[in-house]
């Protein structure tokens, strides 16, 4: 970056902004995190083993996927708006799909496809997320140069991360389970979506 390019100011609205761009990411990801095994096993009738499986391959591919993706964020040529808005915008949109098709409730599916709809998707949504997340997180170095400032903006990044814990753990409970403490295989995709 050129140290002497000058910087657009940015104030507490600026904070608040980035604090709220990585609440919505990280919903996504607490969601995933909390709610997919649930999902897959309970309602959708795969093998806890089988669903080890699935995500030991996903996170062998998200290890390979992660250092490439960020490799192609930072050689990308800036456009009009950054290089990083550019990719944060161009994968918002399979993150959104994603998320939302990994909940499609469908218990009475063959079993290879239950398979072949988790891993894929998962896998799917993995690098959709690599290609917000990482970008992201690089803006902070070309919103400013200044050290102080970098530090106040992963504070509220942080911060908005933190709060995105709260309506996955503390109200989503509320609607995933039945009066019965059963999970609604049906409501998954429901929420999601309108998280999205």
């Amino acid at each position: 970056m050129d140290e002497n390019k000058k910087l657009k100011p940015f104030g507490m609205k600026d904070k608040i902004g980035y604090g709220l761009g990585d609440f919505g990411c990280n919903m996504s990801f607490a969601f995933i995190n909390n709610y997919l095994m649930l999902f897959y096993v309970t309602c959708m009738g795969i093998k806890p083993k089988h669903f080890a499986v699935i995500i030991l391959l996903a996170k062998i591919f998200d290890a390979i996927n992660d250092p490439i993706i960020g490799g192609l964020c930072d050689s990308a040529k800036p456009g009009k708006e950054g290089k990083f808005k550019t990719w944060i915008k161009w994968a918002s949109l399979p993150l959104l799909a994603s998320s939302i098709i990994m909940f499609i409730y469908a218990p009475s599916a063959p079993y290879g496809v239950k398979i072949a709809m988790c891993l894929g998707l998962y896998c799917i949504w993995s690098i959709s997320y690599t290609s917000v997340n990482v970008p992201y997180g690089s803006m902070q170095s070309v919103i400013t140069n200044v050290p102080e400032e970098r530090n106040s903006l992963s504070t509220f990044r942080s911060v908005g991360a933190m709060f995105a814990q709260i309506p996955v753990m503390i109200i989503l409970p509320l609607l995933v389970y039945d009066k019965d403490d059963n999970p609604r295989g049906n409501i998954f995709f429901i929420i999601v979506a309108v998280m999205g």
